[in-house]
């Protein structure tokens, strides 16, 4: 529900997740990229972009094409630890191969593609792997709950058998409240810069940036369909746009753009969340100045669960945590970007 569809040009099926589950402001687009501060250097084709070089640290984040009806979409992912012998996971956004949030994949398979610059078609990959519809777990939550950005996760699942090239190491959860922590978005996808977010296609190649994570909960300005998330702002460099928490950018300040969706938050290199879509600035342009983000919280216990049975690693959760989230009524608020 923020920017995880990219239909026609894999760059835009819906433009984010900002309308994504029937709410009016959600989008969902299905891949992933940034919107850059205006003041840096954010060009292409330049080795110097902050944006690509942090972006390549994150190896193990794929991008995902698969075709839909006669359309072509993109979106983003991550391989992570599995705890099943033999098989790899990799997690992304349910409304990737199920924006209808109806429990049927229309897609009969995705390619998975990783490496810093995967191409939209896969021949810059370094490990790429083809999934079929059959191996695509989706929350049953997603569903029942008429798609909630709360329950956005989907899991794929493969074989060693199935891949060409040599996969990343896969990355960790952490089930800890980011509330307060700076955290570090990934994808491929649309990008451009925070002033006058130009929209340019999804390239396939992979950017990163940061910001500080304001919202755990579920504020009272959330729309439909939000639930408890995670959620970011994106700050101008002398606060421009801000709208939510701190109002001060971050050196390397980034939101998400369309073709984001299911791309991780990071915080200390693990996964806090996963992106589901997001809220225009004040002057209702997506990706601009004052964008929020909106990110499915591995933290949520229903979430934990439907991981775990999808045999995905996840570090305990102490009793008195959960007893904590349940005192507050799931509500945890503070800042929010």
């Amino acid at each position: 529900m923020k920017r995880v569809q990219t239909q026609t040009s894999r760059s835009q099926r819906v433009t984010r997740l900002l309308l994504c589950a029937g709410a009016s402001l959600f989008v969902a687009d299905k891949a992933m990229a940034v919107s850059m501060l205006h003041t840096l250097n954010w060009g292409l084709t330049d080795d110097q972009n902050p944006y690509i070089a942090e972006g390549a640290n994150w190896d193990s984040v794929g991008y995902i094409y698969w075709e839909e009806n006669g359309s072509a979409f993109t979106g983003t992912g991550t391989l992570v630890r599995s705890a099943v012998d033999g098989e790899y996971k990799f997690l992304t956004a349910a409304h990737n191969p199920n924006s209808d949030h109806d429990n049927v994949i229309p897609a009969s398979e995705f390619f998975v593609y990783f490496g810093d610059d995967a191409g939209e078609d896969g021949q810059d990959a370094v490990a790429s792997v083809t999934v079929s519809s059959s191996n695509v777990a989706l929350n049953p939550l997603w569903a029942s709950t008429n798609g909630s950005s709360q329950y956005d996760l989907a899991v794929f699942s493969f074989s060693p058998e199935a891949v060409t090239g040599v996969l990343p190491s896969a990355m960790s959860l952490s089930t800890a409240n980011p509330i307060g922590q700076m955290g570090t978005t990934v994808g491929y996808g649309t990008w451009g810069n925070g002033q006058n977010f130009a929209g340019f296609g999804a390239d396939g190649i992979r950017r990163a940036g940061t910001n500080m994570i304001d919202v755990v909960g579920d504020p009272d300005d959330n729309p439909t369909n939000t639930g408890f998330t995670i959620q970011t702002d994106f700050d101008g460099p002398n606060g421009e746009g801000h709208t939510i928490g701190s109002s001060v950018g971050l050196p390397l300040e980034a939101t998400t753009a369309s073709g984001d969706s299911g791309g991780p938050l990071l915080v200390d290199g693990e996964i806090v969340g996963v992106l589901n879509g997001g809220f225009p600035g004040l002057d209702g342009n997506a990706s601009e100045y004052g964008d929020r983000s909106i990110w499915a919280p591995i933290m949520d216990p229903d979430n934990q669960a439907f991981l775990i049975a999808q045999g995905i690693v996840i570090p305990e959760v102490s009793s008195a945590f959960l007893l904590a989230v349940c005192a507050c009524g799931g509500l945890v608020r503070r800042r929010r970007l």
